[in-house]
Order: structure tokens, then sequence, then C-alpha cells
């Protein structure tokens, strides 16, 4: 078959899965595709969002513990300060991070 083809205002229906580049879809099919396609890259997004926010954390965490001389792992013997005070503590992100007193004080006021 050659040229237009006029179905007179009628719809065509019941056309199979498309199977090559050439064949007709469906607007169900096309809106599906469409769908998946937003889904996927938004899913791409958000990951790697996610992944720079968490790598962005892990080396401002990094660059805090080496610039204020915080001991990270595989120390098992005791820190002597020798009544030096430490400041400027990063964020408690384990059960056994240091935490200011003022600090642990302002959470139980809050909490109580």
């Amino acid at each position: 078959m050659r040229g237009d083809l006029s179905s007179g205002g009628f719809r065509v229906r019941g056309m199979a899965n498309p199977k090559t580049d050439q064949d007709v879809v469906t607007l169900k099919t096309c809106q599906d595709s469409e769908m998946y396609i937003l889904e996927q890259a938004s899913a791409a997004v958000d990951t790697a969002v996610n992944d720079a926010i968490r790598n962005h954390g892990i080396a401002v965490e990094n660059a805090v513990a080496g610039a204020a001389g915080i001991f990270r792992g595989g120390r098992t013997d005791d820190v002597y300060w020798n009544q030096h005070k430490t400041t400027d503590l990063a964020d408690l992100s384990d059960d056994g991070d240091a935490v200011h007193q003022n600090i642990l004080d302002r959470e139980i006021r809050t909490k109580l």
C-alpha cells in the first residue's frame, strides 16, 4: 500500500505490539514508554544526587577529622589530653563518638 490512508474519522484499534521502527504504536504504549523513561531518569538523578551528598558529607567529615586530629579506628589505648580542650567536633555518627557536655545537656533538656 502506498500513499495516505483515510479512516474517515474512525479510529484504528486492535493493533499488535510494535516489532520494528516503522510499526504503529497505541497511545497507551507511547504513554507507558514515556512514563518508564521518566521514572528511570528520575531514579538516576535521585541516585546521583544522593551519592553526591553522601560523598560530600564523607569528604567534609574526613577533612574535619584530619584538621582536628581526631583519631579514627585502629586505636585501642586511652588518649590523654593533659587538660587540653577539644573543640568543633563533627556531628555524632557513631555510638562511640565524643560529645561536648553542653551539647549533651541541651539534647537532654529538649527531650524532657
